[in-house]
């Protein structure tokens, strides 16, 4: 079992090599977001090019494709972390349990 596991939602890359994700800041450092691990998700470089950030000019994030996501925000707790993010094919939110790796409607 590998140590490292992408943190978007339903992909099962894992990996030994903490080198082989990327480190994506949820609130841009641009937009005065930190760079302190609640600002942060591990991303497989595949799923990091998933992400779609509004109103943001150039690069992988302000292209929007229909299996793009829009992280709103992220619960850090001792049971293990929680992804708040939309999903832009279906127009709704979820929860991603990360401990669990279980994904849930927002109602």
């Amino acid at each position: 079992m590998s140590y490292y596991k992408c943190e978007f939602p339903n992909c099962d890359y894992e990996s030994d090599e903490l080198g082989s994700f990327d480190s994506h800041h949820i609130i841009p450092k641009s937009k005065g977001g930190s760079d302190r691990a609640f600002n942060r998700i591990r991303l497989c470089p595949n799923c990091h090019r998933k992400i779609y950030i509004e109103d943001f000019t150039g690069g992988i994030h302000s292209i929007k494709k229909d299996n793009s996501i829009i992280i709103l925000g992220k619960i850090v707790s001792s049971d293990g972390d929680v992804l708040y993010y939309h999903k832009c094919s279906d127009n709704k939110e979820y929860y991603w349990f990360n401990n669990s790796r279980d994904e849930e409607l927002v109602e």
